[in-house]
């Protein structure tokens, strides 16, 4: 059950970003944004990294070059890819309005992990709520065409 706490956390935490994202693109270039909050993040991950002793024995796997220094800057252009994509959707449209659409991603992480890691995830359950996703952007699109 604490997963599902995290996740609203998580979910609470990125709406409240968002609005931020929102309100700082009318006076901030999305790469000053990326750049600064990039820049914060990598000095508290480097602390907890240090203060959880994790940095020596990660750095020399990474190091290596090995399968993790591949996914790992795979991971890092994507996230660049995906927050550039974002700011940009948010700058032509809103925060509210881009995040409805963005929420899909569910989606495509049970797509990839099905199609790179054969892992279908999916129950009846979490079937229904991928539809319903995917009714809600429709709707969120045949609406806005109209307004």
């Amino acid at each position: 059950m604490a997963w599902i706490i995290y996740a609203l956390l998580a979910a609470i935490l990125w709406g409240g970003t968002y609005v931020m994202y929102e309100v700082l693109l009318k006076n901030l270039s999305a790469s000053a944004i990326l750049f600064f909050s990039s820049l914060g993040a990598t000095f508290v991950f480097l602390c907890w990294m240090v203060f959880d002793g994790s940095f020596g024995k990660d750095w020399q796997l990474i190091k290596k070059g090995g399968a993790e220094t591949g996914l790992l800057a795979g991971i890092t252009l994507m996230a660049v890819l995906a927050n550039f994509a974002f700011l940009a959707s948010m700058r032509l449209k809103n925060a509210t309005l881009s995040g409805l659409v963005e929420i899909t991603y569910p989606l495509f992480t049970a797509l990839f992990a099905w199609v790179f890691l054969k892992d279908a995830q999916l129950s009846m359950g979490t079937f229904l709520g991928a539809l319903l996703i995917m009714a809600g952007v429709i709707c969120i699109s045949y609406f806005e065409k109209i307004t």
